[in-house]
């Protein structure tokens, strides 16, 4: 048993059934559709099934989970990301900082050795992967959330 995956899988469940009776505070709008408290909601669901997976998962692992070779710097790329899009997200507005974003964190999926780092196929990829989530997330905020989306210099 991972007693540390057990122990995050637990408190997760805590904070996902926190978060999920915060959102009965939230002011309920008269307009039909989605709410304010709609989105906290899903994300708490989410996150207290992904939890318990993580629970489970932990029975199955071995105790110790700590890996001597060589250190992966993907995810630290991809924090680094997550802030400068933070940064840029009101000033380059929200289409085109969540175009790079996305295309940034394509860019960290791609095997480099197998496949090289920017092949034509590679590169025709990551804009329509780009492109299209870029849609969904917009549709799901500006049309289903009608939430106001930051406009910056370019959209």
């Amino acid at each position: 048993m991972n007693k540390k995956d057990f122990g995050a899988g637990v408190i997760f469940i805590i904070v996902s059934i926190a978060m999920f009776l915060t959102t009965y505070t939230f002011p309920i709008t008269p307009v039909q559709g989605a709410g304010p408290a709609f989105w906290p909601r899903l994300l708490s669901v989410l996150l207290f099934i992904l939890s318990i997976f993580l629970i489970l998962g932990s029975f199955k692992g071995k105790g110790s989970t700590f890996y001597g070779g060589k250190i992966n710097i993907k995810p630290y790329i991809g924090i680094l990301l997550s802030i400068l899009y933070f940064l840029l997200f009101r000033k380059i507005g929200f289409v085109v900082a969540t175009f790079f974003y996305f295309c940034g964190l394509s860019l960290l999926t791609v095997d480099s050795k197998k496949h090289g780092l920017l092949n034509f196929r590679s590169l025709i990829l990551m804009v329509g992967q780009s492109v299209i989530m870029l849609g969904i997330v917009y549709f799901l905020f500006k049309v289903f959330l009608r939430v106001n989306l930051p406009r910056g210099i370019f959209f």
